[in-house]
């Protein structure tokens, strides 16, 4: 197998991010809670830079996250594992892109008492990115765009062109801080920006929001819509500000991440309602719409069932997979103690292509899958008991089709 570089660099990132986590979440009295800082494309980590000291100044313990950019699924994975690794409560909080990415990975995280979207996205189920800026007038990142860079998995890496990115991402700066930004700019795949969302994180944990008024990544009409759509706390439009508020009003950015921290908290309930499958329209979605658990009084046998993959995503080469589970529920829980659980639970175990290694999944969400090379592949599905053993197995095979 060869070394992936990014894998590598991935695992320095993650390590690095657990270990002030969990050094952060250490029993030193502090009461108040974590504040988690995930940066958009097109920027890095030091984009808080003007936040962390307003912040730090007043007790709070910060953990500014570097998001990998290579895949909604794969960044908001890494960052649920972050704040896996805290135990106390957290403020999240998402600049641009990262907003989508904290709309996922907080999503069933109990101790995540607050979401603060910076500029940022918070898709519903389905969406993504590029589809909710695409759905109001105003924006022009597509124009500023350099081309793309191809990646060896078939993917592309996208980056603001250096004439364009003063003008398009942080026009309220100076041009000497612009070039700043330029320079440090980390690129983020066009999957990642076009990758569907799964079930947001704010229809259960309140939200608040800030974005600029001249806006151009992201459309300020977009940014209203989705706050109003997720009842959020509090709006604030900063007037003649651009794409990156947290830098030109990191006072404004500061104040509302702190209004948010000190808000009244309540833990939500254990139950849940489940989402609905994704499905890109009406007529894709089809019949498929049967309740992802059948609640039982005793335990038969469980089933796994499998529908293809969505044919529109499957066109733009991602892999969007639904599926259901009768006389059991997906949960992440393992252990012999579990097994005796009614109505049964447990999880998945994932292999593409016939590759030694799997992965597992207990999100119970439909699987998304990128990156992967035009032509045939295979995926097997396996069910497993909370100690690893196959209930139930699935393989479905598809195409992905060449793209110009």
């Amino acid at each position: 197998m060869k070394l992936n570089l990014f894998g590598v660099a991935i695992m320095i990132l993650f390590s690095s991010a657990v270990s002030h986590a969990q050094h952060s979440s250490a029993g030193d009295g502090n009461t108040k809670p974590d504040i988690v800082l995930v940066h958009g494309a097109f920027a890095e980590s030091s984009s808080w830079d003007g936040v962390i000291p307003k912040l730090v100044a007043q007790g709070y313990r910060v953990i500014a996250v570097a998001n990998p950019l290579r895949g909604l699924r794969t960044d908001s994975d890494y960052v649920g594992t972050v704040l896996d690794n805290i135990k106390g409560p957290i403020v999240l909080v998402g600049h641009s892109y990262g907003g989508s990415v904290i709309t996922d990975a907080a999503y069933g995280c109990r101790n995540v008492k607050a979401l603060v979207y910076i500029d940022g996205t918070a898709p519903d189920t389905g969406e993504s990115a590029a589809t909710l800026s695409a759905q109001f007038p105003g924006g022009t990142l597509g124009p500023a765009l350099a081309p793309p860079v191809p990646l060896p998995d078939g993917n592309k890496d996208l980056y603001i062109q250096h004439n364009k990115y003063h003008s398009q991402f942080a026009a309220d700066v100076t041009e000497d801080e612009a070039e700043l930004m330029f320079a440090t700019q980390r690129p983020v795949t066009e999957a990642a920006l076009n990758e569907p969302s799964g079930p947001p994180a704010w229809k259960t944990i309140p939200s608040w929001f800030i974005y600029g008024e001249l806006d151009k990544n992201i459309p300020p009409a977009a940014h209203a819509f989705m706050a109003k759509r997720a009842g959020a706390r509090e709006t604030i439009e900063v007037k003649g500000a651009s794409h990156v508020v947290m830098v030109s009003h990191p006072d404004e950015v500061a104040q509302l991440i702190e209004r948010a921290a000190q808000a009244p908290w309540k833990e939500p309930p254990m139950t849940e309602s489940l989402p609905p499958p994704v499905a890109s329209s009406q007529q894709e979605a089809g019949d498929f719409n049967p309740a992802p658990v059948v609640g039982l009084a005793s335990q038969p046998p469980a089933h796994l069932i499998v529908d293809s993959p969505l044919p529109a995503q499957l066109a733009t080469g991602y892999v969007v997979v639904r599926y259901r589970v009768e006389n059991l529920r997906i949960m992440p829980v393992y252990g012999p103690a579990a097994s005796g659980v009614l109505p049964r639970i447990g999880h998945l175990h994932v292999t593409v292509d016939d590759l030694p290694w799997h992965w597992l999944d207990a999100s119970g969400e439909p699987l998304s899958i990128n990156g992967l090379p035009p032509g045939r592949h295979k995926l097997l599905m396996e069910l497993e008991s909370p100690t690893h053993k196959v209930l139930d197995s699935k393989t479905i095979n598809f195409e992905i089709p060449q793209r110009t």
